[in-house]
Formats: structure tokens, C-alpha cells, sequence
């Protein structure tokens, strides 16, 4: 955002980007004509950014911008003569960790009947038998 602090009326800018940074893209407002160069933005309104009017651009580069590296504006009235004007930011904003969620566990255990095992009349070695379960699984979070 470019905010007009000053007294005049403002005509054209220009953003030089940090350096080792490159810019693949840019936008200005619909009343300005905006263009873009690997070193930066310059733009020129049409009619002229007012004192105490703003002005919103972006800009897109080909990696992350530097934090608090700022950059270099210049600011005309005419289009001729340039001003250098005090650029900040962007700030460094660390997101917050993942909140890790641990699962609820459960347990899955078999219990055989006793009287599978104990057939009256059959030798132990002669048992034959399957034995067959069904089973589901869901996770829930805490």
C-alpha cells in the first residue's frame, strides 16, 4: 500500500526490490499503469495519487521476500524529478507449530470358547476348527 503523507500530489513510482530478490509480477490500481522489470515495480497514474489517498500494488517474486529488507522508493510529482522515500517491512511472521492431536487407542483382543478346545470324544490331535472375527477401526480425535 502507498499512502500519500505528503502535500503534492503524486504522478509516478517506482519500488526497487531488495537485492537478490526478482520480480515475476505485478499489479497496480485501475487508475494507474503499472509495469515490472526483474529489479522492480514502476507505476504512473493517471490522474495523480492525492495527498492523503492510498494506493494498493503487489508485486510477486521468484522466492520468498527477505524479512524486513525493505526496498527502495522513489516517488515524482512530475515524473521527472524523483524522491526517495523511507520503504519497511515485510515483517517476519513465524506461524504457530501443528497442534498434534493424539489418536484415542483402543484394544483388540480374542477370547476362545473353552469348549472349542475341549470336544468331548476327540484326541487333542484331532481337533479341527477356524475360528472367524470381524473387526473395525475408527479414530477420533481428543
Amino acid at each position: 500500500m502507498i499512502a500519500n503523507t505528503g502535500t503534492v500530489t503524486i504522478k509516478c513510482l517506482k519500488f526497487f526490490v531488495a537485492q537478490g530478490s526478482t520480480v515475476t509480477g505485478a499489479t497496480g490500481p485501475s487508475n494507474a499503469q503499472t509495469t515490472f522489470a526483474a529489479v522492480g515495480v514502476a507505476s504512473q497514474f493517471l490522474s495523480g495519487l492525492p495527498p492523503g489517498a492510498t494506493a494498493f500494488f503487489q508485486f510477486t517474486t521468484a522466492a520468498a521476500y527477505p524479512a524486513n529488507a525493505g526496498g527502495l522508493l522513489r516517488i515524482s510529482a512530475d515524473c521527472q524529478t524523483d524522491v526517495n522515500a523511507t520503504v519497511v517491512g515485510p515483517t517476519l511472521t513465524t506461524p504457530p507449530p501443528p497442534q498434534t492431536k493424539p489418536c484415542v487407542c483402543g484394544s483388540l483382543s480374542i477370547k476362545l470358547d473353552p469348549t472349542l478346545l475341549n470336544k468331548k470324544g476327540l484326541r487333542s490331535d484331532k481337533h479341527d476348527f477356524g475360528v472367524g472375527f470381524a473387526w473395525a477401526m475408527q479414530l477420533h480425535e481428543r
